[in-house]
């Protein structure tokens, strides 16, 4: 069961009213129970302050004081936790302040200003810079993403090198009509001959852009396949070739990578203008604290021995940069690619997609650590069966789910008595406050 899996990666795809927080906590007691480990050597990362003071509340209720010595935060409040206890790690020492917004706009206004016209990012409407709110997004993405400037700069410039790679081989396989009947044979034969591009491993749970196009097209396979058509396959190939001037080129996927160089040199001038102002934006606290893990050893290395076993709820609403901060710091070198890393989300939950939630966290987690079965949570002690059969017509309308993506991921809630599962509870022994 998903209390009992505590060793190495393990995601558990946990449906509304099934007891997330219920299940996490009691992992937290089992591994107190089972392992020699000390409750400041597990750390639980959730999504927002009233999801961290419902998880400590419900360990309270289970193993009473011991609860305040488990490590309960929110990404931001642990980001910081580290940064407050090794100073000298970032900015050599020195005490910066949040922006204000007001001072946010008016740097980017004004690096947008100083630039030159032929800039995808200067445009100009009637005197008026017209990329601004596109500009300040991005940025925000950018972070979200877990991204500095002059990692951007690198994945941009590894994509255009491959673009010209790429484009030839799509273009010669896509030259023809699309045949519904020799779609998977397309995939094997673009899999085949499209050259491997090596930053997933590295920019995990990023993809490269190899694998955005041969995911994308299996993704659109799969959605045509009820309908013997190829609709969606049709849309796949219109997003990566088109004809410009009579001749077939990736133009709109060039241009794109075009602007997000531009930007990697904006979100630069950005990054120092603010540093010279005594500022940082409050997505760097994240970007900093996952850029110091990465290049020092000997931070690395105090917060991976400092935690033995990473619980994160509410996953679904994750960002990459989040992911990778868990990332670095359950991956101790002894877990061997292995690490105590446990996940319990819904992507039919997802509510923060503003925030760079992404779908994609729940599919790279399993992909990249190897997960051979997600554990999902079916029993519902919230609702009646009609509510959750209501529930399940309202979610079956979107089309990007798990159990579209996945095949072997059935989710089907069964509503059950609250009385039965607090028969359950009872019958498991929880260590005490000595």
């Amino acid at each position: 069961t998903a209390v009992d899996a505590i060793d190495g990666p393990v995601l558990v795809i946990a449906g509304p009213g099934t007891g997330k927080t219920q299940l996490l906590s009691m992992r937290v007691v089992k591994i107190l129970e089972t392992t020699d480990t000390s409750p400041q050597n597990i750390l639980c990362l959730t999504f927002t302050n009233k999801a961290a003071n419902n998880m400590r509340e419900r360990l309270y209720e289970l193993i009473g004081p011991t609860a305040y010595k488990v490590s309960v935060h929110t990404f931001h409040s642990f980001a910081a936790d580290i940064m407050n206890k090794n100073p000298d790690f970032f900015w050599n020492g020195a005490q910066l302040s949040v922006v204000p917004d007001a001072i946010q706009l008016e740097t980017i206004q004004d690096i947008l200003g100083s630039l030159p016209l032929d800039n995808p990012l200067a445009r100009r409407f009637a005197g008026e810079l017209t990329g601004l709110r596109a500009t300040k997004e991005a940025l925000k993405l950018t972070k979200e993403a877990g991204l500095t400037p002059e990692k951007l700069r690198a994945i941009i410039t590894l994509n255009l090198a491959y673009i010209d790679i790429a484009e030839p081989i799509l273009i010669e396989h896509l030259s023809d009509s699309l045949s519904f009947k020799k779609l998977h044979s397309l995939a094997q034969s673009l899999e085949a001959s499209l050259p491997e591009q090596s930053i997933d491993e590295h920019m995990a749970p990023l993809l490269s852009l190899r694998t955005v196009i041969l995911e994308s097209l299996e993704y659109a396979i799969a959605q045509d396949e009820p309908t013997g058509k190829t609709t969606n396959t049709g849309k796949w190939k219109k997003r990566f070739i088109q004809t410009v001037a009579g001749q077939k080129l990736m133009d709109d996927e060039r241009r794109r990578n075009n602007w997000w160089l531009a930007l990697s040199d904006v979100y630069a001038k950005y990054r120092d203008a603010l540093h010279e102002r005594g500022y940082y934006d409050y997505a760097d606290m994240l970007v900093e604290v996952i850029v110091q893990l990465e290049k020092n050893d000997i931070l690395r290395a105090s917060v991976q021995e400092q935690y033995n076993y990473v619980l994160i709820d509410e996953f679904q609403d994750t960002n990459a940069a989040q992911l990778r901060l868990a990332h670095l710091v359950a991956d101790h070198y002894s877990s061997a690619g292995r690490p105590n890393l446990m996940v319990v989300g819904d992507d039919d939950q997802s509510i923060y997609k503003f925030n760079g939630a992404e779908l994609n966290n729940m599919l790279s987690f399993r992909s990249f650590y190897g997960v051979e079965k997600p554990i999902v949570l079916s029993e519902n002690y919230r609702s009646s069966q009609d509510i959750l059969d209501v529930a399940k017509l309202v979610a079956e309308q979107s089309t990007d789910r798990l159990v579209n993506r996945e095949k072997d991921i059935t989710k089907n809630l069964i509503a059950t008595r609250t009385a039965e599962k607090a028969s359950v509870i009872e019958h498991i022994q929880y260590p005490t406050e000595q």
